[in-house]
């Protein structure tokens, strides 16, 4: 039986309407998180269950030309590193949502979408963060989704199980800060954390992307069509690199 209490809680009654958004979506009655189904209420200092991995090759090289690769020509790697404080941004609009850029890491590339990010610690952030902010517009959500997601058969299971139905209308988000939990330049995760605002009320919520290096650039590694990202409410920022407009 569900109490009062729980029922009038703005995260326990979430309504999956955009399930594909990547982001936290406002609903009529309180706040509600709509990102690829998952919801999971945690501790944000709590470690992440791991989870399965495609099979790869031997990291190659670092002096092979594999490495170098990336699908506009853009440059610098490293395939290791941290990112301890904010990386230097401009910052623009998608639609009302802030997100960063930088002739470094990217996006160094757009069609009706943007990518090609660097092959670097911060290249990684860049892409999760854009992330944020690109599957927050329906209008292109389900575009950048299939170049985003890697080819994996669940991200293939998952793909087929998007939808672009539902509103945005009357919410607020903004990125306010980031922690790379993990990084060798194959594969990287970085937790996003966003703050979303609706008739005056704040909450927090992080977004763990599973990213790797595939076809010179970094996508979203699904391993369970399920639960693509993990995704959490987080009582405040501590532990995270403030990182914002």
């Amino acid at each position: 039986m569900v109490s009062d209490e729980d029922d009038q809680s703005p995260f326990t009654r979430p309504r999956f309407i955009v399930a594909a958004a990547m982001l936290f979506l406002i609903i009529a009655g309180g706040v509600g998180i709509a990102i690829f189904g998952g919801n999971k209420e945690k501790s944000p200092t709590a470690t992440p269950t791991p989870t399965a991995t495609l099979a790869v090759e031997a990291e190659p090289d670092a002096s092979t030309d594999v490495l170098d690769g990336s699908v506009c020509g853009l440059e610098g790697q490293e395939l290791d590193g941290k990112v301890s404080k904010g990386p230097e941004a401009d910052w623009d609009y998608q639609g009302v949502m802030a997100y960063p850029s930088s002739e470094e890491y990217g996006p160094a590339a757009e069609e009706n979408y943007r990518y090609c990010f660097q092959r670097s610690p911060e290249g990684a952030v860049f892409a999760a963060a854009n992330a944020v902010a690109q599957g927050s517009d329906l209008e292109i959500m389900l575009e950048w989704l299939n170049y985003f997601v890697a080819d994996t058969p669940e991200g293939k299971q998952w793909l087929h199980e998007v939808s672009d139905e539902g509103s945005l209308a009357g919410s607020r988000t903004a990125i306010a800060g980031f922690r790379l939990l993990e990084y060798d330049g194959i594969r990287s995760r970085v937790d996003m954390a966003s703050r979303v605002t609706v008739d005056g009320q704040t909450s927090y919520v992080s977004i763990i992307y599973p990213l790797v290096w595939e076809d010179g650039d970094w996508k979203l590694e699904v391993t369970d069509a399920e639960a693509p990202t993990d995704v959490a409410q987080l009582p405040d920022l501590a532990g995270y690199v403030a990182w914002s407009q």
